[in-house]
């Protein structure tokens, strides 16, 4: 499984996006078809898989580019549609001039992620790291699991959350694994968090370091899942 492929899809709509923008331009007629865009959307998916890991870990080095998730591509790229289709109508002249639109959604992708995180005092979606649970093994769908192996070529730091820890706080537990490596995680008794049968459990993620494991209430408020919280 690729633990990247929520960015190579977010990627592949953002590419897509620019060139419906720029080679179907209004009022001409339309030089990319609706098959087009889609073969661009699958082939931009499946070659950032190669490309896109490698040109991550060379952002993660640029402190411009630490902050900025998948989620933050969304919230930008949702800005950008909003301002350049909303308040446009059919046959009259562009309102909102492109680069003005592309400018909101940098704005946005870069402002309000941050923002919102500091009006509610934790880290939201559009904030938080992706986990990489796929690179581990003896984790996932263990009642309480003692030794996880790291199956990925990079270390992962896996962390187990009690019942009085969340976002945006980090685990308290949690260890560090080197590639191909197995570490020990220290039993709870309790066991990990499930419904119906045991909502306040131990909740247990594993994260790409400098990511930190934590974990925060699901969307109905009733559970917790494991997240990764950003770098501090």
């Amino acid at each position: 499984m690729n633990v990247a492929m929520t960015g190579n899809v977010s990627l592949a709509v953002v590419v897509t996006f620019i060139c419906l923008m720029v080679l179907n331009k209004r009022n001409q007629p339309r030089r990319l078809s609706v098959f087009g865009a889609i073969v661009i959307l699958i082939g931009v998916a499946y070659c950032s898989q190669f490309v896109l890991p490698p040109i991550q870990d060379r952002l993660r080095e640029v402190f411009l580019f630490r902050r900025i998730t998948e989620g933050a591509v969304f919230v930008g790229l949702f800005v950008s549609c909003a301002a350049l289709f909303i308040f446009e109508r059919r046959e009259a002249p562009r309102r909102v001039p492109l680069w003005v639109g592309f400018g909101l959604g940098l704005a946005a992708m870069f402002g309000l992620p941050p923002l919102l995180d500091a009006m509610t005092g934790k880290y939201q979606d559009s904030s938080l790291r992706a986990h990489v649970n796929a690179c581990t093994d003896g984790m996932v769908g263990q009642s309480e699991p003692i030794t996880v192996t790291n199956t990925c070529n990079f270390p992962v730091v896996v962390g187990l959350c009690l019942s009085n820890e969340a976002n945006p706080e980090a685990c308290a537990q949690s260890v560090t694994i080197a590639s191909g490596m197995t570490g020990s995680i220290a039993p709870i008794g309790g066991g990990i968090a499930s419904l119906p049968a045991n909502p306040n459990g131990a909740t247990i993620v594993a994260c790409r370091p400098p990511h930190r494991p934590s974990r925060t209430k699901n969307v109905g408020g009733r559970g917790h899942r494991g997240v990764c919280l950003p770098e501090r």
